[in-house]
């Protein structure tokens, strides 16, 4: 009876003043069962996420190997002269003398600038007269420059 009488003042208590009468909400329902299906649905997303991702990875390396020229190519594009410039500045580094390998550097800096502002002559050249960007960028690149 004493239980009851709460109740019942509750009950009055929200039919005269509902919106000043706070309603406890029910706690949700969450079972394990529950938990572990939303998982596991949450769990083979995020896997086939991260195959699809593996996948886009492997092919955009495929693909960028495809691309990458060897060293052999890069440096049938260099001079002698440039190559030499190279090799002398490893030699100096791998001594220890730092300050030859720097002056060396910026060398080697300056030609293959001068090699990029001819080629870009080049092919400026190349556009005007209306000739082919891919032949003449194939023959300025088989050709030695010096």
């Amino acid at each position: 009876m004493w239980i009851n009488a709460g109740r019942d003042n509750l009950r009055r208590s929200m039919l005269q003043h509902p919106a000043t009468t706070k309603r406890r909400l029910r706690p949700s329902i969450w079972t394990w069962r529950s938990s572990t299906l939303f998982t596991s649905f949450w769990e083979d997303a995020v896997v086939d996420n991260i195959d699809e991702e593996y996948d886009r990875l492997v092919q955009h390396l495929r693909d960028s190997a495809k691309k990458a020229e060897g060293s052999r190519t890069t440096k049938r594009r260099l001079s002698h002269g440039t190559l030499e410039l190279i090799r002398q500045r490893g030699a100096a580094k791998a001594a220890g003398n730092y300050q030859l390998s720097s002056k060396l550097a910026k060398r080697c800096r300056e030609t293959i600038k001068d090699l990029k502002e001819r080629r870009a002559a080049v092919l400026a050249e190349a556009a005007e007269a209306g000739k082919s960007i891919r032949n003449t960028r194939r023959d300025f690149a088989n050709r030695k420059a010096k």
